[in-house]
């Protein structure tokens, strides 16, 4: 599918993609999280394809923009706006409530009747040491949602105190400060983007 809707046009796109897979700038990862997220959300074959060419859209709008794409968050997205809209509404309006793992796992369950938590990627951790951790999807939208609210200002400072988990939620840090340019700073929330251009893929 990755051929089929011509997602990464030359080597260079995979420097555009913020991957939750540990290895970062890489088609493995990219498949890894296209998988994961098809998987634990137990996608048909149809959904797949559409999810692709709508991930496809955003991520040339936001390469446009000079702005980075988490695959699996964009991935999460796609599905609720394709499938639960009420969900998508729901995370933008009130992410704190996707940030309470029992809670979410049960709505999850009740909106998708295959949702598996128990599939997990190997996430990066941003701290000098480094290491690796096995995440779920609950565990990378947890992160995400928490991320939201915060305008570029924020998350530049929870960059410098080294306070996100994983290196896919610093990698989104850095970009949102470093990348779109002026909606990053002062009160805007630069993680709102996704959800513009998420609703303009269809």
């Amino acid at each position: 599918m990755i051929a089929e809707y011509g997602i990464l046009r030359n080597q260079g796109d995979l420097n555009w993609l913020i991957n939750v897979s540990a290895s970062q700038n890489d088609l493995t990862a990219l498949v890894n999280d296209f998988k994961w997220v098809a998987d634990a959300f137990a996608l048909t074959l149809r959904d797949q394809h559409q999810i692709a060419a709508s991930f496809d859209s955003v991520f040339r709008f936001r390469m446009l923009y000079n702005q980075k794409t988490c695959v699996a968050t964009t991935l999460i997205l796609l599905v609720f706006w394709q499938k639960k809209k009420e969900l998508f509404k729901r995370i933008l309006l009130r992410p704190h409530d996707f940030t309470q793992s029992p809670k979410l796992f049960e709505v999850l369950q009740g909106y998708f009747k295959g949702f598996d938590v128990s599939l997990k990627t190997v996430a990066a951790k941003p701290s000098a040491n480094g290491g690796e951790e096995n995440i779920s999807i609950l565990d990378a939208m947890h992160e995400f949602a928490s991320l939201l609210p915060l305008t570029g200002t924020q998350l530049s400072r929870k960059v410098s105190a080294n306070e996100l988990l994983f290196g896919f939620s610093n990698a989104l840090a850095l970009d949102t400060r470093d990348g779109p340019g002026p909606e990053a700073l002062g009160t805007q929330r630069p993680l709102e983007s996704y959800f513009d251009q998420i609703m303009m893929a269809g």
